[in-house]
């Protein structure tokens, strides 16, 4: 027996092997600021092939109206997870929904977001079936602050388009001819390192101690992603792999991809 339903954001991302069908708010993609299309009628992968024709592609977080419909959808109790409410206002805007649903809704953030939000998104899953909602969101938000991404992005051009992270506009110099690997700390996204070659290499030694699966996310198609997903199998790691969300290919742009996982307490 489910004891809470739970609903996340457009966002997140989980393999097919771990995800389930539940009730998700969805971002809007805009392309050329007219062509307005919600994330569950495009692909990452249709995303990078608008960026490297020229458009303009950005993204509208879900509005309260968008998360009211969700909760109506849900059976309560509910726990949201959204994206990091520090790159994100679907955190606030859930928030705002909730006061709203006459129903009982918590909300949880992720401190992440795609496969770092999925992983939050899967342990919700679980503890659907045998926690009570309210005991839950302690779990989760534990969960959240032990969640660790790695992503390497093909050019930081589309990131500080994207200005929601500011400190990389006036330093793209600093990362002609090398690889940023990115990481998320405290919800925020911040420079972990960088490498002359073989992202995959450094990514992969980043991923040691693990509770639970690891999850290797791509944007389009990459030797790179394959060869992540190699080292983590030979290394003794469950591992799945995915597209990542077209929510996110919008700030990363083509060529990017990652691994996240929950390390122990």
């Amino acid at each position: 027996m489910v004891r809470f339903s739970v609903v996340t954001d457009s966002v997140y991302t989980l393999p097919p092997e771990l995800d389930a069908d539940i009730p998700v708010a969805q971002v809007s993609v805009i392309v050329d600021g007219e062509r307005v299309i919600p994330s569950k009628d495009i692909t990452a992968q249709e995303v990078v092939k608008l960026q490297r024709e020229g458009h303009s592609v950005t993204t509208s977080a879900p509005s309260p109206a968008e998360w009211l419909r969700v909760f109506n959808e849900a059976e309560e109790p509910i726990v949201a997870v959204t994206v990091s409410s520090k790159l994100s206002s679907s955190y606030n805007n859930a928030l705002i929904a909730a006061r709203m649903a006459k129903k009982e809704v918590y909300v949880v953030d992720s401190l992440s977001a795609t496969i770092g939000q999925g992983l939050v998104v899967y342990r919700a899953l679980l503890l659907s079936e045998v926690t009570e909602a309210k005991d839950a969101v302690e779990k989760l938000r534990d969960v959240a602050r032990r969640t660790r991404i790695y992503l390497s992005v093909g050019s930081m051009e589309f990131l500080a388009r994207s200005g929601r992270i500011p400190w990389v506009a006036g330093k793209l110099g600093e990362f002609l001819g090398v690889h940023p690997i990115l990481t998320v700390e405290d919800g925020v996204i911040k420079k972990h390192s960088t490498v002359l070659r073989h992202p995959a290499r450094k990514i992969a030694s980043l991923v040691e101690e693990v509770e639970g699966p690891v999850i290797v996310g791509k944007v389009e198609p990459l030797k790179e992603s394959d060869e992540l997903l190699t080292i983590l199998k030979e290394k003794g790691f469950e591992v799945y792999e995915t597209f990542t969300c077209p929510d996110i290919a919008v700030h990363v742009g083509p060529g990017s991809f990652g691994a996240a996982f929950i390390s122990p307490p």
